[in-house]
């Protein structure tokens, strides 16, 4: 059994928020006009099956309808029960189907479930398990469209007699286009000799330009290209390893040759002060030792001439041979300190020496060269890959021009001979048509109708198979289906009727044929609009209890406002019967309904 427990319109046409409840029996929403009535029921369906309106009318279109104005959109909630479990539908609608949301929850653990939890589709719930009023001739057209094709919108008879109708105009259709067909190869059998005698031409004619067409697209090869070719791509690998050569003596591109053998240069020049660095630091030394020497000699002398004057003169012996040493290691010192003198003059130029061949040893380091005749010689042959690169490219250049020179003019001879046959081709057809000049256009009009006439055999046979399923379809339901509606529906009208009309007769079509007070059996043609209202719910009601697996619930929309009173209250007794054993919910805007449903305690009734 599917039941609805709550619905909240969210967002949805006049209602923001709006929650009702549902009980699992019978239901009624009562509203005055303008309530909102056919829009909770608009929600119900949309909840269920989603919207599919696109059109442009807003009356017809449920996006524009019911969507809120100040968010473009719709949405809500609906809980529902399927037997004993529970679920929770969210659905949002937007401009269109593809960017709608929708979300099915199991209400006991929470998890997302398929989509497809109504074991119905829109199309068949609505012609079964949604009643509104239609009154009168259209309960009595729904009630024949239904007992013939199981659809009220489906008329059986209209719709048989437009297939037959078209099967007819098919057939004359091809008729027609046979005899045409059959005048045109009448005519074109005087012609024969010149169709055969240029059969061939014209063949060949559509062959030549489809060659033609491809001469256009195609590149021309020969052995001159191949030649040229070959030259070509021994260009392209002397250019390949002249990029990989360059590549590898890059490094030299960044060295100033000028600059590195102005260096080198320099350094020749002071050759003669390489070791001046050396000399300096030897007469460095030997000019402290000498200083230090003297002023040793000299502190002895001052000392030894002290302590003569005060101790003995023996002393005086001792300073002189410490002068005469001070004396000694003092000419050393001037000697040592002039020639340290003359070669501190020279330190700049040694100094600039070594600088100059650290600047060269890096040069040659970074570019692994012993000396600078290699560095030159690489930066020359470095040279000589970027002028070898330059003309193998202007080679490269003018080998590629020359392949296409040479396609294009292979390519405008070979399309020159083809032109030629085609024009010789076109000649010769051309004469030979000029006794018949219409003969092309009816060998074309004779193709055209060949395929008419294939279109309309494919018709013909489409349209005698739709024929076929719709009698099928019509016999299966008379024969398998209506036996059991036919009885449900007797059961039905005799209570609702409170058996007045007890003694009816249903046939094989579902035409129903009623007895009267005196005994007369009427056709619904001669009944009340009512009773034919009676008929058809009894109809409905009937089919939707055959059909379906799962006990759906039961939508009734303004269903009884062709009732009586009494009528009225047999109905709505039956209907609470019936809600022991499946869902039923009457929408209506009459308070009658409301007064005889008070008396019964478990009828859910809503206030709109």
């Amino acid at each position: 059994m599917i039941n609805i427990d709550k619905i909240n319109l969210i967002s949805f046409g006049k209602f923001n928020n709006k929650t009702i409840n549902f009980s699992k029996g019978l239901n009624v929403v009562y509203g005055e006009n303008e309530k909102g009535k056919s829009t909770i029921l608009a929600f119900i369906k949309v909840m269920l099956f989603g919207m599919n309106s696109q059109k442009a009318s807003i009356k017809d279109n449920e996006r524009k309808k019911y969507f809120s104005f100040k968010d473009g959109r719709a949405l809500g909630t609906m809980e529902i029960s399927i037997d004993n479990d529970k679920y929770i539908i969210e659905r949002e609608f937007k401009d269109s189907k593809r960017q709608d949301k929708v979300n099915i929850y199991n209400e006991l653990d929470g998890k997302k479930v398929s989509q497809k939890i109504i074991p119905i589709d829109e199309e068949s719930y609505m012609s079964t398990g949604y009643l509104t009023q239609y009154g009168g001739e259209v309960a009595k057209e729904k009630i024949n469209n239904l007992k013939d094709t199981g659809s009220e919108e489906i008329d059986y008879g209209k719709t048989m007699k437009i297939i037959k109708k078209a099967i007819k105009k098919n057939k004359e259709s091809i008729k027609a286009l046979e005899e045409e067909k059959q005048n045109l190869l009448e005519e074109l059998k005087c012609h024969d000799k010149v169709v055969k005698n240029n059969i061939e031409n014209i063949k060949n004619l559509n062959e030549y330009k489809k060659e033609r067409d491809k001469i256009k697209n195609t590149e021309f090869t020969s052995r001159k290209i191949q030649s040229i070719e070959s030259e070509l791509n021994e260009i392209k690998e002397s250019l390949k390893l002249e990029k990989e050569l360059i590549k590898e003596r890059e490094k030299f591109k960044y060295i100033n040759l000028d600059e590195v053998k102005f260096k080198d240069s320099r350094v020749n020049e002071l050759e003669k002060y390489k070791d001046t660095m050396k000399l300096i630091n030897k007469y460095n030394k030997k000019v402290k030792i000498y200083f230090l020497l003297t002023f040793i000699s000299f502190l002895a002398v001052l000392g030894t001439v002290i302590a003569a004057l005060y101790y003995s003169i023996g002393y005086f012996l001792v300073s002189a041979i410490c002068g005469i040493l001070m004396v000694i290691f003092y000419s050393f010192l001037a000697k040592n300190n002039s020639k340290l003198q003359k070669h501190e003059k020279k330190r700049k130029f040694a100094k600039e020496r070594e600088k100059n061949l650290e600047y060269l040893q890096d040069i040659f380091d970074k570019v692994s060269v012993r000396d600078i005749n290699e560095l030159e010689s690489n930066i020359m042959e470095y040279r000589d890959s970027l002028s070898a690169l330059k003309v193998l490219e202007a080679k490269e250049r003018e080998k590629e021009a020359e392949v296409k020179i040479q396609r294009q003019r292979e390519k405008d001879q070979a399309l020159l001979t083809m032109e030629r046959e085609i024009a010789g081709l076109e000649a010769s057809i051309s004469k030979d048509f000029e006794k018949y000049p219409d003969i092309l256009k009816k060998e074309e009009a004779l193709e055209d109708l060949t395929i008419n006439l294939k279109k309309e055999r494919k018709k013909e046979k489409a349209l005698k198979l739709t024929l076929e399923k719709m009698e099928e379809s019509h016999k299966i339901i008379n024969e398998n289906f209506l036996p059991k509606v036919k009885e449900e529906v007797k059961s039905i009208v005799s209570k609702i009727t409170e058996g007045k009309y007890s003694n009816l007769i249903v046939s094989e079509n579902i035409d129903v044929l009623v007895e009267d007070e005196d005994g007369v059996l009427r056709d619904k043609d001669f009944l009340s609009k009512g009773t034919n209202d009676s008929l058809y719910f009894a109809l409905r009601y009937s089919i939707l209890k055959t059909i379906e697996k799962d006990k759906m619930m039961f939508l009734l929309d303004e269903a009884f406002s062709m009732y009586d009173d009494n009528r009225l209250k047999n109905i709505l007794e039956f209907l609470y019967e019936e809600s022991k054993e499946r869902q039923i919910i009457i929408f209506t805007c009459q308070k009658r309904e409301m007064e005889l449903l008070k008396e019964i305690k478990d009828v859910n009734i809503v206030n709109l």
